[in-house]
């Protein structure tokens, strides 16, 4: 039991690892971006046209309220801004679609670039669980490439697949599960 249960522990690590990188990487790609004040831009800009405003004049009244390039905005602030108008009843609702469309494409982000270390390295998870398994117990990535390029001859591509899709988790996931085997490990046998 304790050889399975370090065999996943093992993975998990690499994985955890592996995920930080690539949520790190999401996150510059979203500031760089700007895509979280984007998404409310476009949700405060549907808010003002829902009370029957031309996109101008809510772009308008945005930008003069130093709103547009913000990425946190109170439905008392965007009153304010629009000379008292009540939007209680729609902000709510339009706010959770732009979270929404911003995790959406947050997500996209991230499995794209799990994609690009999954298939940049390349990471076999199937590769990876009989390395371990085997006791060898060393992740050797290339060094070279004429290493990596030898890698390339031999790739799995369901493996790598797969390796991208469990980078695109996250690590907020990958600890959570290291967390749980630690929690596994150290409990006593029964």
């Amino acid at each position: 039991m304790y050889h399975s249960l370090d065999l996943l522990i093992g993975f998990a690590t690499v994985m955890a690892a592996l995920s930080l990188i690539v949520t790190v990487l999401t996150q510059m790609v979203v500031d760089a971006l700007q895509l979280r004040a984007g998404h409310l831009r476009e949700g405060l800009t549907e808010i003002l046209g829902s009370a029957g405003m031309e996109i101008h004049q809510a772009h308008a009244i945005l930008e003069a309220a130093h709103l547009s390039d913000r990425t946190e905005v109170t439905a008392a602030e965007l009153s304010a801004a629009a000379g008292g108008a009540d939007f209680s009843g729609a902000f709510d609702a339009v706010m959770r679609r732009t979270s929404a469309r911003f995790s959406n494409t947050t997500r996209m982000i991230a499995a794209a670039l799990a994609a690009v270390v999954a298939f940049g390295l390349p990471l076999d998870m199937l590769d990876l669980f009989n390395t371990f398994a085997s006791g060898a117990g060393v992740l050797i990535f290339p060094q070279s490439i004429a290493e990596w390029t030898e890698r390339w001859h031999h790739l799995n591509p369901a493996g790598v697949a797969g390796s991208a899709v469990l980078l695109s988790l996250g690590a907020p996931f990958w600890f959570e599960v290291l967390k749980d085997l630690l929690k596994l490990k150290g409990a006593p046998a029964r």
